[in-house]
């Protein structure tokens, strides 16, 4: 029964493995894939504009005397975002790391915040790609095929 139990134990290591070498390149994908509202929210501003305008003229469309319903989604952005711009000031990297390593809706406005803010290329790269594919989508892909296999019983 022991040598049995080493057996498992090493068949479930090795799958483990052939799980994470694709988690790591989905991870990889996944953080590419972060560049884009980075780029978006830096190239608007380089060019002048504000980023964050559609937001705004979303708010300013609301408050035209009417008594319509503020929208919440654009005051959650917008407060989401002031939040970001103030944590960013220091210590950018650690904090991208922990909003990428962690599944949230809001990544994509930390892309963009960074972009505005201009955070470089590499903090913002390096932080997605090393939470991404070094860390949360191995994780993820190692305990979907160990579950996978346990429910199969081999």
């Amino acid at each position: 029964a022991a040598s049995f139990r080493a057996r498992s134990r090493d068949g479930r290591a090795a799958l483990a493995l052939r799980a994470a070498v694709p988690g790591f390149f989905s991870g990889a994908g996944s953080a590419v894939g972060e560049l884009v509202p980075f780029f978006l929210a830096r190239a608007a501003r380089r060019a002048g504009a504000d980023p964050f305008a559609v937001i705004e003229e979303e708010e300013a469309a609301a408050d035209d005397g009417a008594p319509a319903r503020r929208p919440r989604l654009p005051l959650l952005a917008a407060r989401t975002r002031d939040r970001l711009e103030a944590a960013l000031a220091d210590g950018a990297f650690w904090k991208i790391f922990v909003l990428a390593a962690l599944p949230n809706p809001f990544f994509d406005l930390c892309g963009l915040v960074c972009g505005s803010l201009d955070v470089s290329l590499g903090t913002y790269f390096g932080a997605c790609f090393a939470a991404k594919a070094l860390v949360r989508t191995p994780l993820q892909t190692c305990a979907v095929a160990l579950a996978v296999h346990r429910v199969g019983g081999a």
